[in-house]
């Protein structure tokens, strides 16, 4: 099965460090792992920043065939312009945007929302696009978290399984979209996260294992390093994750929908500052 994270895909952001977030999410690990090229020019970005991003030491897998490159000579699809014209190119993940291809392929079959509570116009655009993909029934919740700039919708029932199939690209490609729906309405509006039952256990032992990468390269270059934004149960995920660790101490930097967890190893000049903080919340 074709997997984008086998080659180097485009990031589209409003700043570089944006679109570098969004490789970090993509591929997993951390902005130092990163190899990051700038192209000169971009059609169609309309100001945008474009970067393509693989992990350090990457190597495209070649696959059998024929590949792009014979396609395009032969007279078939080529690859030019591919992923610009072909989906959404703004916001998360951007032209390496996850597709909802492998749940589309399941037999459709009646499903209707129920709303808990009350939902915002970008919860009534994820409500709808999971109706119109036919999984089955469903629950969803908006919340949002004090002090937080991300807006959560939790997802329950009948139509999860199908949802968190295939890497949980369907749901990934629908919070792209609702976040491009938030940012059209309100210039400083709220990141979307979409949650979705029985993939809590698999994040959670996802972001464990980019903790003790990043501490990990946090010690081996002596330079405290910085994880991408997250929301707070993926923060506090990371932090526990950390805290028994000898040699290391987190905390949190930056507000809102910017804060991130930065990962401080000792003799690093924030160390004090992140053991008192790491103190402080236990």
């Amino acid at each position: 099965m074709y997997d984008k994270k086998t080659e180097a895909n485009e990031f589209v952001g409003d700043t570089q460090e944006e679109a570098t977030n969004q490789a970090t999410r993509f591929y997993g690990v951390a902005s130092e792992e990163l190899q990051v090229a700038i192209p000169d020019e971009v059609s169609g970005a309309s100001g945008r920043v474009v970067i393509v991003a693989s992990p350090v030491g990457f190597k495209p897998s070649q696959g059998g065939g024929g590949g792009r490159e014979d396609r395009g000579r032969s007279g078939g699809r080529s690859d030019r312009g591919r992923g610009r014209d072909s989906g959404p190119s703004r916001g998360r993940e951007a032209r390496s945007a996850p597709s909802p291809a492998p749940v589309a392929e399941a037999k459709a079959k009646p499903s209707k929302g129920e709303v808990k509570g009350s939902l915002e116009t970008v919860g009534q655009f994820v409500l709808g696009s999971i109706e119109r993909l036919g999984l089955g029934h469903f629950q969803i919740e908006e919340s949002s978290e004090e002090g937080s700039d991300f807006l959560v919708y939790q997802i329950t029932g009948e139509a999860c399984s199908a949802l968190g199939s295939g890497d949980g690209r369907a749901i990934d490609a629908i919070q792209l979209l609702a976040n491009q729906v938030a940012r059209g309405s309100e210039d400083s509006a709220s990141r979307v996260v979409i949650e979705v039952e029985g993939k809590s256990e698999e994040r959670a032992g996802s972001l464990e294992k980019l903790a003790e990468r990043a501490a990990d390269r946090a010690v081996e270059s002596g330079r405290a390093l910085a994880l991408d934004a997250m929301n707070g149960r993926d923060r506090r995920i990371v932090h526990l994750a950390l805290k028994e660790r000898d040699g290391v101490a987190t905390m949190g930097i930056g507000e809102g929908r910017y804060r991130q967890v930065l990962v401080v190893p000792e003799g690093a000049p924030e160390f004090d500052e992140a053991v008192a903080s790491s103190q402080a919340s236990s």
